[in-house]
């Protein structure tokens, strides 16, 4: 996992396409279901619940009744309902970070958060859930005039509860969620604005990561520029680690291929896609997982290997085999499914990258996977109810 000269596509035999896709269909198709009525099948108003999770079982019980997930109509209402009453915030307006159980409140105003619930409401008014059309546009004011930073082309990060002032930190992961739900956001309301926002940001982040061997800094100063020491002398910190997070480039190259999508094009993006996807690749990948961060050598520093990065990986794959006509993507993506189902369910906080990662070798590409299920799953695909 050392340093490369260049990142080019693996220069690897051609491979034959995937075999037997029609098994490996229904292998998804159950996994799938056990996902949504496992670890997605969450009580949050029993529980309490941090407001990005409750977010993101909306998005995944939408998209689970888009393909016609038994039950899960009624669990993207349940999640939705705890956005709209519990985990908004009344007095301020936006959302708290998240609440209970009790009466705890977590009053911070963090753009992963609120990024979060444009996700879900977009992908719940794709799937024609009742108020998430009304819940989306309340969300994209609250975008729109607290977190864009029009002068940067940026999200800002964070606020206090009362907005009375952003805070200094800037992260680039805070963006990579706004990305993925502005795209949303465009699939759901044609409102080209958050089309153009995000190929602002991503634009920027292309920058980044060319200047940098395609590692990708996660840490700014007020100013965006690239604090590449932030937390050195804390390397694991769980919320903003030292280092390049390979998980969040195989995310950012999936992001690329959707903007493309949106476009209706394929060009520079998807080249850049393709070299964000072999760095973190080549940075990451240890045979049995993909490592939780790296140096700037890109020598790795956490070596856990989360269940978010692989799924990452694996979806981003399918897509970008899709996009290039390459089967070796794919054939990745197959060598890289784990045989015992039970790693998918490490809980509610990732189950959204695992039902994506299920889905994505069924889907077009688009500029979101609500917009693309709506497109339509191929004829072989893991359809919840099969």
């Amino acid at each position: 996992m050392a340093d490369h000269a260049g990142v080019s596509p693996s220069a690897d035999a051609q491979l034959e396409p995937v075999s037997d896709p029609g098994r490996a269909a229904v292998r998804r198709a159950a996994r799938l279901r056990a996902l949504l009525d496992g670890c997605a099948a969450v009580d949050v108003e029993r529980i309490g619940v941090r407001t990005d999770v409750a977010a993101r079982l909306a998005h995944v019980h939408s998209l689970g009744h888009l393909v016609g997930a038994e039950n899960s109509a009624e669990r993207a209402d349940a999640a939705l309902a705890s956005l709209r009453t519990m985990l908004a915030d009344p007095d301020h307006g936006g959302w708290f970070a998240g609440r209970g159980p009790g009466d705890g409140v977590d009053g911070a105003k963090d753009a992963g958060t609120h990024t979060a619930v444009v996700l879900a409401a977009a992908t719940a008014a794709l799937a024609d859930r009742p108020g998430a059309r009304v819940m989306l546009d309340e969300a994209l004011v609250v975008l729109g005039q607290r977190f864009w930073d029009p002068e940067a082309s940026m999200l800002r990060t964070e606020w206090d509860r009362a907005w009375n002032a952003p805070g200094p930190y800037r992260g680039l992961a805070a963006n990579m969620y706004g990305v993925e739900a502005m795209l949303a956001a465009y699939d759901a309301t044609a409102d080209l604005q958050w089309l153009e926002s995000s190929g602002a940001v991503v634009d920027r982040v292309v920058g980044w990561a060319s200047a940098n061997r395609w590692r990708l800094p996660e840490h700014f100063t007020p100013d965006w520029i690239p604090d590449r020491d932030y937390n050195v002398h804390d390397p694991r910190d769980a919320e903003r680690p030292y280092g390049s997070v390979p998980g969040h480039g195989f995310v950012w190259a999936r992001l690329l291929l959707s903007l493309e999508a949106a476009h209706g094009s394929t060009g520079r993006r998807t080249d850049a896609a393709i070299s964000l996807f072999e760095r973190a690749l080549a940075d990451a990948w240890t045979g049995d997982g993909f490592v939780a961060t790296v140096d700037w050598q890109g020598n790795a520093l956490d070596t856990r290997t989360p269940v978010a990065a692989r799924c990452a990986a694996i979806t981003t794959a399918y897509q970008l085999a899709r996009v290039t006509g390459d089967e070796r993507y794919a054939r990745r993506a197959e060598d890289w499914w784990p045989a015992d189902p039970d790693p998918w369910c490490s809980g509610p906080q990732d189950v959204h990258v695992a039902v994506q990662a299920l889905l994505a070798p069924d889907l077009p590409v688009g500029a979101s996977f609500g917009g693309a299920v709506r497109q339509g799953l191929r004829a072989t695909g893991p359809t919840a109810t099969r």
